[in-house]
């Protein structure tokens, strides 16, 4: 038997199109993602010592511990998508459209800010200042978190919004801001 004959092709676009264009199974993503982060969070040599000088601690930045921050902030990435998608999905809109992925119209892939853009031009959810800077930095650890280049060379400043050109993470500004954007963003979904 062929997996196309198990239900039928059609019936299976419409499972897939009906689970993917609701906003909770996008949410619990996010939350399962920020849930892994924080196991490595715990463990992040860089977080553990800072802000002191990492130099002293040479044998633990060589242990696993010391080689997990891109990973936390490719956790945090991807968790934002998934956020993003599911506000978008609970105006009403859809992600999946016969039986396919289909991005939010006028964004980029893993571009955290083209898509809080167009889900703020929209009306669905007001983004600050800061939020914007959290995801331009955050935007390239899609890519960074798992590969040790992205695919093209490409100079972020010019997408930089509102001024932000620096993508660097500093410790605990960042991630009290990333902190500050999750709490708003899941209690959109309470009301």
């Amino acid at each position: 038997m062929y997996f196309k004959d198990y239900r039928g092709i059609e019936q299976l676009k419409r499972d897939h199109e009906a689970y993917g264009n609701k906003w909770y199974p996008w949410l619990l993503k996010a939350d399962e993602l920020i849930a892994s982060a924080e196991l490595l969070r715990d463990q992040c040599i860089t977080r553990k010592y800072f802000p002191d000088n990492l130099d002293k601690y040479e044998d633990e930045i060589h242990s696993p511990g010391g080689k997990v921050f891109s990973v936390i902030l490719m956790l945090w990435a991807m968790a934002t998508e998934c956020l993003l998608k599911a506000l978008w999905l609970k105006s009403g809109e859809k992600l999946i459209v016969n039986g396919q992925y289909s991005k939010i119209p006028n964004t980029n892939d893993h571009d955290l800010c083209t898509l809080a853009e167009t889900i703020s031009s929209k009306g669905i959810f007001h983004f600050s200042d800061a939020d914007l800077d959290i995801f331009y930095r955050l935007s390239p650890y899609v890519t960074l978190g798992r590969y040790p280049i992205s695919k093209v060379v490409t100079i972020r400043s010019k997408n930089a919004p509102k001024g932000f050109e620096s993508v660097g993470w500093s410790l605990p500004l960042y991630d009290d801001r990333f902190g500050d954007f999750l709490g708003r963003a899941f209690g959109a979904f309470r009301t």
